[in-house]
């Protein structure tokens, strides 16, 4: 049984399996993000970013563990999301405009480019190396992640994040691979082109 199984028939063999694949802590996150997404004042990270398709799913996957850890809402912006990628879980791919999130004083904008050799010496890194995201930026309603750096494994060496990771049963070799599973469902109609 595979995720896609479990997203689109939750039996109880499809939830074993996607708890063996990403650990029920990730199980958890899903069900507490339906229930972020239905309150009226929205805790959220935002994935963004204006690189290529890999880049973007990268930053993605750096985004959703910051949500993961900090308890917030994950949300992708962009358009290619929806033409491409279905869901069974709403990740909201808003049509919020960049420009509108950047003019919200309860914003916190954190960019590291593309071309910032892996995002060494960033403020952003060093936060996955070795802080503590749940202190970080938060007094903002909402926080805006513009990255195209996957730094999932580098959590599992965060003094403040290593435990709890595994607690939740993640592992570092799949974390990427776990949450790339979660986001990126590809549409049928899509695929379809490709099947034969």
């Amino acid at each position: 049984m595979n995720l896609v199984a479990f997203r689109t028939n939750p039996t109880r063999a499809a939830q074993d399996e996607w708890k063996f694949q990403c650990g029920e802590g990730v199980l958890q996150y899903i069900e507490t993000h339906r229930r972020l997404l239905d309150s009226h004042n929205v805790r959220e990270v935002v994935s963004y970013s204006r690189s290529g398709l890999s880049d973007r799913k990268k930053g993605a996957v750096t985004t959703f563990y910051f949500a993961l850890l900090t308890g917030r809402a994950f949300r992708l912006i962009g358009d290619v999301w929806p033409g491409i990628y279905r869901s069974e879980i709403n990740w909201t791919f808003t049509n919020v405009k960049m420009k509108q999130y950047r003019e919200r004083k309860d914003v916190a904008y954190v960019e590291v480019p593309c071309n910032d050799n892996y995002g060494k010496g960033t403020h952003l890194r060093h936060l996955y190396e070795s802080g503590n995201v749940n202190k970080a930026w938060e007094r903002y309603t909402s926080i805006v992640l513009d990255t195209c750096f996957d730094w999932a494994e580098l959590l599992f060496n965060n003094p403040h994040h290593m435990l709890q990771l595994y607690a939740m049963g993640l592992r570092p070799e799949s974390a990427t691979g776990c949450a790339l599973s979660l986001l990126f469902n590809i549409r049928s109609d899509v695929l379809e082109p490709y099947r034969n």
